[in-house]
């Protein structure tokens, strides 16, 4: 099973791995627009943003609550738009 959480210090010691995936989702509820502006200001080398509204969210209902996690196939169509090819799935829902 995979870590889903590691220290900064195992971070810079993997961040030259050619599989690596960064992805910085920062999110403010009542500020959207400051997780964007956090990214461009300061994020670790290679990571790419990905916005909770735009990105990470499914369609929300009154099921589902205001961010549901999108479709597997949502998910999928992000990553790639971020720059990634291929992917694991080690846990997660």
């Amino acid at each position: 099973m995979l870590d889903t959480v590691i220290s900064a210090r195992q971070l810079a010691q993997r961040l030259g791995e050619a599989n690596l995936a960064i992805v910085d989702c920062r999110f403010d509820l009542t500020r959207p627009r400051w997780g964007e502006h956090a990214y461009a200001e300061a994020r670790i080398p290679g990571a790419l943003y990905a916005h909770l509204d735009r990105d990470l969210s499914g369609t929300p209902s009154s099921a589902t609550g205001r961010h549901p996690l999108p479709a597997s196939g949502g998910a999928r169509r992000v990553l790639r738009t971020l720059g990634y090819r291929s992917a694991h799935a080690g846990g997660g829902v």
